[in-house]
Parts: structure tokens; C-alpha cells; sequence
């Protein structure tokens, strides 16, 4: 999966080809991250019910996951949109986006990650 530059003016910013629509409970691939100072995941809801619940996952080894958030706590949004997640100074492997439980609704979600080095 090649990662393209996205400002010709600015060649330290980086974004990873789009991943799937997540449409069920799972995970998107692992991407290796080693490279990057700065990453950013950019993802947008749609058809939600009453919530969607998810989190951003890092690895060392690419085979155990921990969440990423300070606190260990996933994220709960409740209406349609697009949000992120920033990562900064932060040494990681891999890293991935999990869609993890729903309630009501058929939700999907595109996922975006952009890399700065």
C-alpha cells in the first residue's frame, strides 16, 4: 500500500490510501507507522442509530492491540459526522481504527489516516 504526499509544497505529510468502509463490528488493516512524528485519523459516521462506539488501537508487535486513548476508554458518538483523532510524540508500529458495537441504525465509516514525518 504506497503512501502518497499530498502537499508538493509541504513533502512531510503523508496520507495512507483510503481504507474500506467499515459497515459491521471490526477493525481496519494495520498500517506501519514507524515513520511518523504525527498521526492523524480522520473518520466519518454515517446512518447512525442511537450511538456508535469506537476506538484507535497501537501495537508493538502487530499481534496485541492496546487503545490509544489516555484514559483506555473508547469513544462514543451519537450523531452522524466526521471527527479525529490526533497522535502526536508517541512511538508505535502499527496502528488501526476499531469499530466496536453499535446501537441501532446501519452505520458505516470511512476511516483517513495522514502521516507527518
Amino acid at each position: 500500500m504506497a503512501v502518497q504526499t499530498i502537499d508538493k509544497n509541504n513533502p512531510t505529510v503523508f496520507q495512507f490510501p483510503a481504507e474500506p468502509t467499515l459497515s459491521a463490528v471490526g477493525a481496519t488493516q494495520a498500517l506501519d507507522v514507524t515513520p511518523y512524528s504525527k498521526i492523524t485519523c480522520f473518520y466519518t459516521i454515517a446512518s447512525i442509530g442511537s450511538n456508535v462506539v469506537v476506538r484507535l488501537e497501537g501495537s508493538d508487535d502487530g499481534v496485541r492491540w492496546g487503545n490509544l486513548s489516555p484514559t483506555e476508554t473508547d469513544t462514543t458518538k451519537t450523531q452522524n459526522g466526521t471527527y479525529s483523532f490526533v497522535l502526536q510524540g508517541i512511538a508505535l508500529y502499527r496502528i488501526r481504527f476499531n469499530f466496536v458495537s453499535f446501537s441501532g441504525g446501519t452505520p458505516n465509516i470511512n476511516v483517513r489516516f495522514l502521516g507527518i514525518n
